[in-house]
């Protein structure tokens, strides 16, 4: 039996057909595009700190995006392309793309563009209303939701086109994103509505979101060598181009990992899974096992064999004592036989008990009655309603008296008790048992009792297993269908699924943590070196500028020397000085130069004053040596005849 069941399950087992292109566009649509425009935004890297900020944010969120996007290729393996496998990653996708691109353009092209405009808005009130003709809320939402990520990515190209970087091409660019992400959020309304087939609109769809984001990371690589870029030194610009590779190799080895623990994952639940649907199968099968063999014995142990025994030793001859044999073995065996009876040759109801009232009765009409009449073998009734008012299967143990026959010995069997007594065997799968296309015990409804097979089990299709046996008992045929859900196990698979979640969940959750850390020291190691660099090419230049700045006061000063004539009058020789000394210390802006001669000072030059005024003064040169002994801050000179416009 056991070698039959693992055959069954072989035969019956269906190979679930992956659908590869959807299950490529699906996890391609987002990710490739995010990685194309991160590895093209070089040119945004070097243009300002905060874009270098945004680009490790980025770098950041790209392997968050790659796992985001293998989720929803999990839950289309697990539950079909359906709403219920798009909507969650969809509604993330919605709200991280919008509120991603809003401050991308707000950090780029300012406040003005970052502002959705009236084209939008329409568009985003459009989708609100179009989604009440889907009558789902997980439609509605799944719609919506793609919706949005579309205009979205409308608001970023326009927000880029019509910049003052912008071009006749990017508005043309513009153009194609609006009519790409229309068509696709269009039949995605279409598909929804049953207006178009899923297949093949859904991956014309994906392709046109697709080619929407492409044409979005175009334009942002496309104005991004438009802005004017930062002057940069060889050395700085080789160290950003250093740190941008690595930015890009750490990321990509990021998703990598993260994709291969989150397949990992998925496998593992899976295959959890799995083992249990496939017990669960098992169990099902076994199931309809047991119930064969309970019925089995049921019928030949328990009912058929007493009754063989009560026939062969009832003594007909004397029906008071027959009487009293079939009363005291129905006491014996009441938790098995609903009644006893004694039936003559002609189908009329000699005794019975413990529904004396229909002794007398003729039930020669009965198909059961007519064929034990004729065939007078031991014979088993398809499922009736007795005279007495419930539902039953009869067995006719047929007598004879030499080998004339006389009477028939009937066994009732209540088939509510039947249903009870095998759904014990059995909890808590579900069952119909029948014969000959007739439902003779079920635990699902006992309003299916008597009905045919087919149609009853038409209507209980929901059973996500459903296992079948079958045998032969005294002519007739038995069918045995028993029913598994997945609902039975629910508690076991929200376990397994628990814990994978936890398990590989915190292992992605503590990488990412890991990365992230990762990322910030790479940022602050760009931020310093890139600082270092630029400290120590800015020494240099202002060592290079000193040199310089030094050597041409030396040339100056030699030119001085070298030009000043001994026959030009020592006035103008003096004043030559004075400018000299002002052109070599620019911090000078008034000054005098005295002159002394003899036991006088006079100023013979000056920068900011009036010279003829000057020339007037004549001071003590022992009054004026405790002026220039030191260095001094003078407010004001306390000397008689000194001018007030000078002091």
């Amino acid at each position: 039996r056991n070698s039959q069941f693992l055959n069954i399950c072989y035969n019956l087992s269906v190979e679930m057909k992956i659908d590869w292109l959807l299950i490529i566009l699906e996890f391609s649509v987002f990710t490739i595009p995010v990685l194309l425009g991160f590895i093209l935004s070089f040119r945004w890297f070097i243009q300002k700190r905060t874009y270098e900020k945004v680009l490790f944010i980025v770098a950041f969120l790209f392997p968050i995006v790659v796992i985001l996007s293998l989720i929803k290729v999990f839950y289309i393996l697990e539950l079909g392309p359906n709403e219920s496998a798009f909507l969650t990653i969809n509604l993330i996708f919605a709200v991280g793309i919008s509120t991603f691109i809003y401050i991308t353009i707000l950090e780029t092209t300012g406040k003005t563009y970052a502002k959705p405009n009236l084209i939008e808005i329409m568009g985003i009130l459009m989708l609100i209303l179009s989604s009440f003709l889907l009558g789902n809320i997980m439609r509605a939402l799944d719609y919506i939701s793609w919706g949005i990520i579309g205009i979205a990515i409308i608001h970023l190209v326009r927000g880029f086109a019509y910049s003052k970087y912008g071009s006749s091409h990017e508005k043309r660019m513009y153009v194609l994103v609006v009519l790409f992400s229309a068509i696709s959020v269009f039949l995605k309304l279409l598909y929804y509505t049953d207006y178009l087939p899923l297949k093949p609109t859904i991956y014309i769809s994906l392709i046109l979101m697709f080619l929407s984001f492409l044409h979005g990371v175009f334009t942002l690589k496309n104005i991004g060598a438009r802005m004017p870029s930062r002057p940069l030194e060889k050395e700085i610009f080789k160290e950003k181009l250093s740190i941008f590779t690595r930015l890009v190799a750490i990321s990509l080895i990021a998703a990598i990992l993260t994709s291969i623990t989150s397949s990992f994952g998925f496998d593992s639940y899976r295959s959890q899974k799995e083992q249990i649907i496939s017990d669960l199968n098992y169990s099902v099968q076994n199931a309809s096992f047991v119930i064969a063999d309970k019925l089995n014995q049921y019928l030949l142990d328990s009912f058929e064999s007493p009754l063989v025994y009560l026939a062969e030793t009832l003594d007909v001859d004397n029906l008071d004592h027959a009487k009293l044999q079939i009363k005291s073995f129905y006491n014996t065996h009441k938790s098995i036989f609903a009644s006893v009876t004694l039936m003559n040759d002609k189908g009329i109801i000699v005794y019975t008990y413990p529904y004396t009232y229909a002794i007398g009765s003729n039930i020669s009409n009965q198909p059961h009655v007519k064929e034990v009449l004729k065939t007078k073998k031991t014979t088993l009734s398809l499922p009736f309603k007795t005279v007495e008012g419930f539902n039953a299967i009869a067995i006719h143990i047929p007598i004879f008296k030499g080998k004339i026959f006389t009477y028939t010995i009937v066994g009732l069997i209540d088939l509510n008790t039947l249903s009870r007594n095998l759904s014990n065997a059995i909890t808590p799968f579900k069952y119909i048992l029948s014969e000959d296309g007739v439902v003779c015990a079920t635990n699902i409804s006992d309003s299916f009792i008597l009905k045919n097979v087919d149609t009853v089990l038409g209507s209980v299709s929901n059973y996500s297993i459903s296992k079948s046996y079958s045998f032969t008992y005294l002519s007739r045929s038995f069918l045995i269908k028993t029913f598994g859900s997945l609902s039975d196990l629910s508690e076991k698979l929200h376990w397994v699924f628990l814990t994978t979640v936890l398990t590989y969940g915190s292992f992605i959750f503590l990488f990412l943590l890991f990365y992230a850390t990762v990322l910030y020291g790479l940022f602050a190691l760009e931020k310093e070196t890139t600082l270092e660099l630029e400290e120590t090419l800015k020494r240099e230049l202002e060592a290079l500028k000193a040199y310089k700045d030094t050597q041409e006061k030396l040339n100056t000063l030699n030119n001085f020397i070298f030009t000043t004539s001994i026959d030009v009058p020592i006035e103008t020789v003096v004043q030559k000085l004075l400018e000299t000394v002002v052109h070599l210390i620019p911090k000078i802006e008034k000054g005098v130069l005295w002159f002394v001669v003899g036991d006088k000072v006079m100023p013979v030059a000056s920068v900011g004053y009036d010279v003829d005024l000057l020339k007037k003064l004549v001071l003590d040169k022992e009054r004026e040596e405790r002026f220039w002994k030191k260095p001094i801050i003078i407010e004001k000179i306390e000397i008689s005849g000194f001018p007030e416009e000078l002091r």
